[in-house]
């Protein structure tokens, strides 16, 4: 299992992300020896991709996955929007997303981006918008070679897919091999009823995995037992990112290297 920790190119108002200078994060991550960072970008098409990528390869880092939350944060367009101009500009948005990701070889993420739907009584019409913006989206990416990471989030920040469960039957119904599964054990505490049993259950899907505790905090400073998760994940044979979506808290040196600590400690410990 490799270890990745992210970090926003520009300013964003989601906190759980390191923020600042990126290349300074990027230096600094890098001498406490990450192997990779998840990047969270807003505008991909402007991004200096030559940059970026001598940039990473001097660090000797790789690109984890892209981030795409902010684009729904920042500019409000989503997947799963009512009007069909917000869906499109959206969509084309991912598109961009995507043609980065081919040049870093890395996947694409879809969480917040598909909106923060709080009706429940319209769910099934935002659900079924979202997955017309969703097949859309993996045509492009799998004429790309690029994979896209499916996110359950919890129901207190959108009513779609909050579950592995409902993330897989979305999987499913779609049949794009090019789409799997991040598992973000925030969102899990949350929505899960077993973590391990989820874990267990939807291995083959399983692409990504982000780690924050169940304050959103570092591992170790929370209740999730991140031994039995490394333990699952282990058993699954799970070798891909581990990537820390955590709040910057006391700080951001600090939150990263107490992350990076704490699951080596075990990862040494189980030899995994």
């Amino acid at each position: 299992m490799k270890l990745s920790f992210v970090v926003s190119i520009s300013q964003t108002e989601f906190e759980a992300v390191a923020q600042g200078p990126w290349k300074s994060n990027i230096d600094y991550l890098a001498s406490l020896g990450y192997e990779a960072v998840e990047l969270a970008i807003r505008e991909a098409a402007n991004i200096d991709k030559r940059e970026l990528s001598d940039y990473l390869s001097f660090k000797e880092l790789k690109v984890s996955a892209l981030g795409t939350g902010q684009i729904y944060l920042k500019e409000n367009l989503s997947l799963s929007s009512k009007e069909d101009e917000i869906r499109e500009k959206a969509v084309k948005r991912i598109h961009e997303h995507i043609d980065l990701a081919k040049e870093l070889q890395t996947s694409v993420i879809i969480g917040l981006i598909r909106g923060g739907i709080f009706d429940y009584s319209q769910r099934q019409r935002y659900e079924s918008l979202f997955l017309d913006s969703l097949s859309e989206i993996c045509a492009y990416a799998a004429s790309k070679g690029v994979n896209i990471l499916l996110e359950p989030i919890n129901r207190y920040e959108t009513a779609l897919l909050p579950t592995l469960e409902s993330a897989a039957k979305t999987i499913y119904k779609l049949k794009y091999n090019c789409l799997g599964i991040l598992m973000d054990t925030f969102h899990m505490n949350i929505e899960e009823k077993d973590i391990s049993e989820s874990i267990l259950k939807f291995a083959s899907l399983i692409k990504h995995v982000h780690f924050s505790d169940s304050n959103r905090l570092a591992p170790g400073q929370g209740h999730i037992d991140f031994c039995k998760v490394l333990d699952v994940l282990k058993k699954i044979g799970y070798e891909k990112y581990i990537s820390f979506e955590i709040l910057p808290k006391p700080d951001f040196k600090s939150a990263a290297k107490d992350s990076l600590s704490y699951i080596r400690k075990i990862l040494e410990k189980e030899r995994i």
